[in-house]
């Protein structure tokens, strides 16, 4: 790991372009951080650095915190620590919503659910190419029926909503992998030249829509394969891998390797349009694709507007963690 370092002044903390104003964006930090206090007692840090008892403090100290006293808040329950020289790298991901069905239909696959008797992460399960041969036919309960193209990208984002022909909205929640590494089909593109520098989701989107015979071959190149479960209408959602709820602009997904869950990250970075993002974002998340001491993705929220930013978000961040005293 990274060696940690103090960490000076982050820079001069702008009104953040995906809330209305800085007041807005410290009630959703705030908001974030309420909801990992709920998981964070039962977490085993995995980095090291932090034990249940360091969060006793500040999720106490967050339950009267407002926006107003919230850089008081940081200032009194938190420790400025920057890994390596805090230069990294942001994406973004955003809850997806996308058309589903009951029962098979022509040009629909399977929803499914882990595989009854089998513990993929001991033992890998079949590749994603194998599944989409019928690998896990028969032991692999099917949730629903969705576009190939769908399923690829909810896969990628980890969790979503589909909507069923008669307007309902089922959740649908990560329930693990079939223990095969991440592959980026975008990185495949771009490198065989298919694809222009910064190309994100829409472009690959795009390149799966004109390329229909390839189509197969260029998901099947990632091995992973995320498998689901349904949530009830009443339960929180979406949910990362803390267990706690994500808010929207507020929460972030880290390697669990470096940094925490519940540490506060006080990221610099911009998105597709240049416009600057500057935010005090919670770490709840994790994804097979964030590697790195440095390596942040955003979650941006629900529906269109927020898959936008998620899929063009790609740049050169720095950060800064906020993590409590008492840590060693």
């Amino acid at each position: 790991m990274l060696g940690l370092a103090l960490a000076g002044c982050a820079g001069n903390r702008e009104p953040l372009p995906v809330l209305a104003d800085a007041q807005a964006g410290a009630a959703a930090a705030l908001e974030a951080f309420r909801a990992a206090c709920t998981r964070l007692p039962a977490w085993r840090d995995a980095s090291g650095l932090t034990t249940a008892a360091d969060w006793v403090a500040p999720c106490a100290a967050a339950e009267t915190t407002t926006a107003a006293s919230f850089e008081t808040f940081q200032r009194t329950h938190f420790r400025e620590v920057r890994l390596g020289d805090g230069q990294g790298f942001a994406t973004g991901y955003f809850l997806p919503e996308y058309q589903a069905q009951a029962k098979a239909a022509p040009g629909l696959v399977p929803v499914l659910a882990p595989p009854s008797g089998r513990d993929c992460s001991q033992a890998p399960c079949p590749t994603r190419a194998e599944i989409m041969g019928g690998a896990l036919a028969g032991r692999a309960e099917t949730l629903l029926w969705m576009d190939p193209v769908d399923l690829f990208f909810l896969q990628v984002q980890g969790s979503g909503i589909a909507r069923l022909p008669n307007g309902a909205r089922a959740k649908l929640a990560f329930a693990g992998h079939n223990g095969h590494p991440y592959v980026a089909i975008g990185q495949l593109l771009r490198a065989r030249g298919a694809l222009a520098a910064g190309a994100g989701m829409a472009e690959i989107r795009a390149w799966l829509a004109s390329h229909p015979a390839e189509r197969e071959q260029l998901l099947a190149a990632n091995p992973r394969y995320i498998f689901f479960r349904r949530l009830a209408q009443d339960a929180p959602f979406p949910v990362g891998a803390l267990g706690a709820r994500l808010v929207a602009g507020a929460s972030v997904a880290v390697d669990p390797a470096h940094v925490p869950m519940g540490a506060l990250v006080r990221l610099e970075t911009q998105l597709a349009d240049g416009t600057p993002f500057r935010r005090v974002l919670v770490a709840a998340d994790t994804g097979a694709a964030i590697r790195g001491a440095n390596r942040f993705d955003i979650y941006f929220g629900e529906g269109a507007a927020a898959g936008r930013l998620a899929g063009g978000q790609q740049a050169r961040a720095r950060a800064v963690l906020l993590l409590p005293r008492s840590m060693p």
